[in-house]
């Protein structure tokens, strides 16, 4: 039984990393067609409604331009 249960949670969060990974890599190059994205960062657990694939991708666009948006600002203010 235990061993299901680690299957149904590696699954899900399998198809979310997914989405999380290529979310971050669009994210963080948005309005940048010479960007080299880098490598995601480990994907956060999803919580049990928000754990698919589009789930993921929204909240890596989301982290990726945050990123994005940090390290420009840091480059500015030097």
């Amino acid at each position: 039984m235990k061993t299901l249960i680690l299957i149904f949670i590696v699954s899900l969060t399998g198809t979310f990393s997914q989405g999380w990974d290529k979310g971050y890599k669009v994210g963080y190059c948005v309005n940048d067609p010479f960007c080299i994205s880098p490598i995601a960062p480990i994907a956060p657990i999803p919580t049990i409604w928000m754990n698919t694939y589009e789930n993921g991708y929204a909240m890596g666009v989301v982290r990726g331009k945050h990123d994005r948006d940090s390290i420009d600002n840091l480059n500015k203010s030097k």
